[in-house]
């Protein structure tokens, strides 16, 4: 279902931006145009393969794609926070950096995702506990790298409110980032809370989180926050249907300073559901 439902919104968020140009698009549609692909992957389209093929290949190409779209959240609310407040993106200076702190989340990720399916592959036996000690690095590891990345974005966001409160258009992106960011990490960390009390979710809860479920309820609750996130970015971000006229009829809205090597990305076509929002 919610495959289906991604093609849908990756063909309407793509028609209503093809009026305009890319350089005129925001930071926020930027992301959204790859991470609606991302999310397809992470809805796992070959998950059939699981069923049909005795292979480790599918855990190996599901966990690829969980991680690989994570990565790429984490990265969006970077981007978004830094990015709100900075004309210059330059890749190499403004994404190089953000990539390098959360690769190594990445790789994290997929080895503890794949740790005992890798190991079981040679001793159908194996369990966590034989391992656990060197098992238990690697979560340490990952911790504190999440530890580490949660202080860079906390600070990126207090340095954005600080300095764009009293700018009603920014300070209105930033606190509803903010308000659908929170929610999700707060759904996912009450999800996480209430797995954790099973015992065995305790020897793997990264793997079990993403990988294992106790009943549909899980299930569907892991995979809708993600979806139901990035529909509703769409939805927001996509531009009116009339906005190529006030663009058009407006052009002092835009920041196209193209000669001094800046952006447009400051256009406020595709803020009207932020602006009912805050009526």
């Amino acid at each position: 279902m919610f495959l289906f439902i991604n093609f849908i919104v990756i063909i309407l968020y793509t028609n209503s931006l093809k009026k305009f140009s890319f350089r005129d698009w925001t930071i926020e549609q930027k992301w959204l145009f790859i991470l609606l692909r991302s999310l397809l992957f992470f809805n796992n389209p070959l998950f059939p393969l699981n069923v049909l093929v005795d292979s480790w290949i599918p855990d190996v190409l599901d966990a690829v794609f969980q991680s690989t779209f994570l990565a790429l959240v984490m990265v969006f609310w970077l981007s978004v926070y830094h990015g709100v407040r900075q004309n210059d993106k330059n890749f190499l200076t403004f994404y190089v950096p953000k990539f390098v702190i959360v690769i190594l989340i990445w790789l994290l990720s997929i080895v503890l995702l794949l740790w005992q399916q890798y190991y079981s592959l040679d001793d159908p036996t194996y369990n966590l506990t034989i391992d656990e000690n060197n098992y238990t690095v690697f979560r340490v590891l990952y911790l504190i790298s999440l530890i580490g990345y949660s202080l860079f974005l906390l600070y990126l966001i207090i340095r954005a409110y600080a300095e764009l409160k009293n700018m009603p258009y920014f300070n209105l992106r930033i606190k509803f980032s903010l308000v659908l960011m929170l929610f999700v990490i707060m759904t996912c960390s009450s999800i996480a809370f209430l797995r954790i009390k099973s015992e065995p979710f305790r020897q793997s809860l990264f793997e079990n989180f993403t990988k294992n479920y106790r009943n549909t309820v899980e299930f569907c609750a892991i995979f809708s926050i993600f979806n139901l996130y990035v529909y509703t970015l769409a939805f927001v971000y996509a531009p009116a249907k009339n906005a190529l006229l006030d663009y058009k009829d407006n052009p002092t809205f835009s920041m196209l300073n193209d000669t001094d090597g800046e952006d447009g990305e400051d256009v406020v076509y595709g803020m009207d559901s932020l602006k009912h929002l805050e009526k």
